[in-house]
């Protein structure tokens, strides 16, 4: 019974990578959403929520993204992923300052990271940028920035 469990649940789990690269992130929520319910409690549960919260993310859902996010962090947390989708998902929905204390983390999880400090300087990039929006300027005429210090 236990090999069964484990062989669907793994099959679940990497289809439901390859429905994210294939970007299927319907499919993917779906078999994710599978997945937990066939092992709520399992070892590898939070990164089932952390990949169910990239697939929100990519369908631009994200308040359940946020919701996944703080799942997989309550099972595990001290998984960056976590952290770091979380960032996304607060990004995505202009919500700086919760961005940038969840890419915060990802840097004291993991301080020689290069990618999660690039992140936090985005997230504080983009949130003085909103701010400049905001005022009724543009973020140029907020400090001078005009996009160049952009990240990707």
């Amino acid at each position: 019974m236990y090999l069964t469990h484990f062989l669907l649940f793994s099959f679940l789990y990497i289809t439901g990578n390859d429905a994210i690269a294939a970007q299927d992130y319907n499919a993917a929520v779906r078999l994710y959403t599978e997945a937990i319910e066939l092992c709520p409690d399992g070892v590898n549960t939070h990164i089932y929520y952390s990949n169910r919260a990239a697939a929100h993310c990519y369908l631009t859902s994200y308040e359940l993204a946020i919701e996944d996010c703080d799942q997989c962090i309550a099972l595990s947390p001290n998984y960056v992923k976590g952290y770091t989708r979380l960032g996304q998902a607060y990004s995505g929905m202009k919500d700086y300052d919760n961005a940038i204390e969840a890419f915060k983390k990802c840097v004291e999880l993991e301080p020689k990271n290069k990618s999660h400090k690039d992140a936090l300087s985005q997230a504080k990039q983009k949130k003085l940028e909103h701010r400049g929006q905001q005022m009724g300027g543009s973020s140029a005429g907020n400090g001078g920035s005009s996009g160049a210090f952009d990240m990707d």
